[in-house]
């Protein structure tokens, strides 16, 4: 770090092409999605981006990809290639990036902002949007009353998800939820279960929670479950 201009990122409410890097833009967690073929990647601040093709995630930045390196993995469907791409990014990482070519930032001084503490010049970046997916298939559906032997659910406060224990007798069995709507792949009877089983929340997470029960009660009210139709709606879930 340069000691005349210290290095800082902070939030911004820039909204040109380059969107400034924060505490909250670090990843908390990513998951290959074999049924959609798609790799969902899940930020601090709620966010999730989808990426088709593990070559979009050279439009990431080195600091996301080291996010990602820390941040969980789920791999459900036990898919080989998601897990050999998953040790690829562990090796680059490892090796500072012998082969992967990530996204380029660009440095800023700014003219008006000085670090309070020293009293320079404050630095920071801005790194163009990764190239992500901006419409995705729905989450495959499946078979209405597969959660007849379901146990409960509970909110993830680390991996910002829903878990779905699907069977009492095998606490094992879940279905993890990074995206609120991908909730919308089950029928009305599973529906009416995970509505009238209020979602376990821990560590005080009520409101980062809500999005998930709010798409299992607007599914209800709207007849938005799996099989009850075609719908075009968006929900405001927060």
């Amino acid at each position: 770090m340069n000691e005349e201009h210290p290095e800082h990122t902070f939030i911004s409410d820039d909204r040109n092409m380059f969107a400034v890097r924060n505490d909250r833009s670090n990843v908390c967690c990513w998951l290959y999605d074999k049924g959609r073929d798609l790799y969902l990647v899940k930020r601090m601040n709620g966010k999730v981006e989808y990426y088709k093709r593990p070559r979009d995630f050279c439009t990431m930045p080195k600091v996301d990809i080291r996010s990602i390196n820390k941040a969980m993995f789920f791999n459900p469907s036990k898919d080989s290639q998601a897990d050999l791409f998953a040790k690829f990014i562990k090796d680059q990482c490892e090796k500072d990036f012998p082969v992967m070519r990530t996204g380029k930032g660009r440095r800023f001084a700014s003219t008006c902002i000085i670090d309070p503490k020293t009293k320079k010049t404050w630095i920071y970046y801005k790194y163009p949007p990764p190239h992500v997916e901006i419409t995705v298939p729905v989450s495959p559906r499946v078979s209405n009353n597969s959660l007849a032997n379901f146990l409960s659910w509970y909110y993830d406060d680390l991996n910002l998800a829903a878990v779905i224990i699907k069977n009492k007798d095998d606490i094992d069995d879940i279905d993890i939820i990074l995206d609120p709507m991908d909730l919308l792949k089950y029928g009305k009877d599973d529906m009416m279960k995970l509505h009238q089983s209020p979602i376990r929340v821990y560590s005080g997470a009520d409101e980062e929670a809500k999005p998930f029960t709010r798409v299992v009660a607007y599914a209800i009210e709207l007849k938005l479950y799996a099989g009850a139709g075609p719908h075009n709606v968006t929900l405001p879930i927060g």
